[in-house]
């Protein structure tokens, strides 16, 4: 579980479906808060044989996201000499990166299935996000284009939620509102009446908002919310 938020980072990745084979995404945390790091990591599949290189241009927000740092993957490092250069032009909602990865040497390439690039990114500030494959070229070991596909993920930055807190007279039951957070099954609401003493789950939903009835009487109400993405 994750505290919920509301800095959304979405990866969308799309390039033309030729055939069987494929680019996959994997990230190391679904969810992750604002000033953390997380790792998303560009997978090739057993299909993708004697790549020699790439190129990825690639569109993102600079002021929600920055790009922390983009590494060799194991695919590449454990066939020497490489070569990776990558330029990034930060222009807030229209930054864009562009990266060349190739395998040096006549007659070399390099095999799936593994992980041929690992980007960084550190959560800065509140809203969705998109970073998006505008251009993509794959090389075989003769320079040729190979035809790899991908699909699409979603990825997100989360904490504290805006919270809302309406108190509805004469009854003084408390009405309880919170962002909508992508990829959840349902949220948690916790109460204290002083925030140190320990905390109740008062109550299990699928939705963003809560009546919680037994707050009338009590000079002081505290809540969380916590979302449960399985």
């Amino acid at each position: 579980m994750n505290k919920i938020g509301c800095i959304i980072i979405g990866l969308l990745l799309q390039l033309h479906v030729l055939n069987a084979q494929q680019m996959t995404i994997a990230i190391d945390s679904l969810v992750a808060e604002i000033g953390t790091i997380v790792k998303v990591d560009f997978v090739i599949d057993a299909a993708v044989q004697n790549l020699r290189g790439y190129t990825l241009d690639m569109s993102y927000n600079s002021d929600l996201v920055e790009l922390y740092s983009i590494i060799e993957g194991p695919v590449f490092l454990m066939n020497p000499p490489t070569f990776l250069w990558w330029t990034d032009n930060v222009n807030g909602p229209d930054s864009y990166l562009h990266i060349d990865h190739v395998v040096l040497g006549v007659n070399e390439s390099v095999d799936g299935p593994g992980v041929i690039l690992s980007l960084y990114f550190l959560g800065l500030d509140c809203g969705i996000e998109t970073v998006a494959i505008s251009d993509a070229l794959f090389r075989d070991v003769d320079n040729m284009p190979l035809a790899i596909s991908t699909v699409d993920l979603t990825h997100q930055f989360c904490q504290v939620p805006h919270l809302d807190i309406d108190i509805i007279f004469p009854t003084e039951e408390a009405m309880l509102s919170w962002n909508r957070i992508i990829n959840s099954n349902f949220f948690r609401v916790y109460k204290s009446p002083d925030s140190y003493s320990g905390w109740t789950e008062i109550a299990v939903t699928p939705d963003t908002f809560y009546l919680d009835s037994t707050a009338p009487g009590e000079p002081w109400r505290f809540y969380y919310i916590v979302v449960d993405h399985y």
